[in-house]
């Protein structure tokens, strides 16, 4: 199994504990709380190592945004 190194994390989360995720990991973890901000941070920012996404979100699913970072044409891990 081939191993990734992580420097950075992209976090959207609604549940709190899920954003304290970067002091668990010691990484650096921007969390945010909606999609929008989500697509935000990749317009303005250099692609995370891995992005991290609650599969149920208030404005739509996990799997639908991971449908449409893929369209963007983002080649990130995504850990629903």
């Amino acid at each position: 199994m081939e191993t990734m190194e992580v420097e950075t994390v992209l976090a959207l989360s609604t549940k709190r504990k899920a954003l304290n995720l970067g002091r668990r990991i010691k990484r650096n973890v921007t969390s945010v709380q909606t999609a929008e901000d989500l697509f935000e941070r990749l317009d303005l920012e250099e692609p995370p190592s891995i992005i991290i996404v609650d599969v149920d979100l208030p404005s739509l699913s996990g799997y639908q945004l991971l449908e449409k970072i893929r369209k963007k044409g983002l080649n990130v891990p995504l850990l629903l």
